[in-house]
């Protein structure tokens, strides 16, 4: 067995290949027992933990040096496939009996013809070493050779008092925890049912799937442009009052308007999207009944296209309790931007009612 390689790792994320190959790598009543050994390990390495943790180490590394062997124990009910291979095999095949062997008669001549019968038994084959397991699981030199250090060094006795433990142990044990973790991660895809890969292949391909469909959707909307119209300004009188926004220039109502703060300059802009050619714009001054106090005096109509200014009109309205609309005529391609800047204003400030484009 090789390490998988880039692509293959990848692959597995969507295919499940190896978990799968995994899951049917050993016989039902092995996986279960392995499972059970593994969670037997695990179990013993929590309260390993939870001891250490609350003062109590001498235990932990008793447990530790337990949560150890049972994982080890579990690991090694997997057989190697060198194990396999060079396991002796008997011969099924019997010489008949004969009548003389029924009977117990041999003549001396059968008896110096007859071959020798063998008395060589096959031997079982020999279990295989962690080692090896580990080798065929893919686990590096380096992890096999941190766990045989464990193992050695934990030959010694353990201290049985709190107070004995000393850097050296607390050491061991973290270490200990450590190789045992590697030893299962070896091999706990063996220990999964086949029908668990089944589960957390569905899982995750869903979740990939909803991942993906929301990062498409959201680059989406990202990177789509709006379409339409939409206006924005400088700022406006009464701050966030909606009475006075920016918007009111294009809801066809003449009712409505666009307002500056008192003696204070500043534009109301038009974003076109996508870019278009623009004949004409009309333009309605503000005029805010029923008071009648405010409108825009001097203004300049700006054109934007290609990312640039195109064209600049200036021009002034004569204030009016009933204000017409003026047109100018603009006749360019691909605008993307008109800007009416407020320049001056008649009595407290300026504004603008309509402005609209063709």
């Amino acid at each position: 067995m090789t390490k998988p390689t880039l692509p293959e790792r990848i692959s597995e994320v969507f295919t499940f290949a190896r978990a799968k190959k995994d899951a049917l790598s050993a016989p039902e009543a092995t996986r279960v027992l392995l499972a059970a050994g593994l969670t037997l390990g695990r179990q013993k390495q929590d309260a390993a933990e939870a001891l250490f943790d609350n003062g109590h180490p001498a235990e932990a590394i008793l447990l530790s040096r337990e949560a150890f062997a049972r994982t080890l124990d579990a690991l090694q009910l997997l057989r190697a496939p060198s194990a396999i291979e060079n396991e002796p095999t008997q011969d099924i095949e019997a010489e008949p009996k004969t009548e003389a062997d029924d009977a117990g008669v041999e003549s001396a001549e059968t008896t110096a013809e007859a071959p020798v019968a063998s008395t060589e038994q096959t031997t079982p084959s020999p279990k295989p070493s962690w080692r090896e397991v580990l080798q065929t699981r893919d686990v590096d030199a380096a992890t096999i050779d941190a766990i045989g250090a464990v193992m050695t060094a934990n030959e010694k006795t353990p201290p049985t008092l709190d107070a004995q433990v000393t850097p050296d142990h607390a050491a061991l044990f973290h270490r200990t925890l450590a190789a045992r973790h590697a030893m299962e991660r070896a091999v706990s895809g063996v220990a999964r049912a086949p029908s668990e890969v089944r589960r957390s292949q569905v899982v995750r391909l869903t979740t990939l799937g909803l991942v993906g469909l929301g990062l498409m959707t959201g680059a989406f909307f990202a990177l789509r442009s709006p379409t339409g119209t939409f206006a924005s300004a400088s700022e406006q009188f009464g701050g966030g009052d909606e009475h006075y926004q920016a918007s009111n220039v294009l809801d066809g109502r003449p009712d409505t308007e666009w307002l500056l703060p008192d003696h204070t300059t500043g534009w109301v802009e038009l974003a076109v999207s996508p870019p278009q050619r623009v004949e004409r714009v009309s333009i309605l001054n503000a005029h805010n009944a029923p008071m009648n106090d405010r409108g825009t005096l001097g203004y300049a109509l700006e054109i934007y296209a290609h990312g640039e200014l195109v064209q600049t009109t200036d021009a002034n309205f004569t204030f009016s309790e009933s204000p017409e609309a003026v047109i100018h005529d603009v006749g360019e391609d691909n605008v993307e931007r008109i800007r009416v800047v407020v320049r001056s204003s008649h009595n407290y400030g300026g504004g603008l009612a309509e402005v609209s484009f063709q």
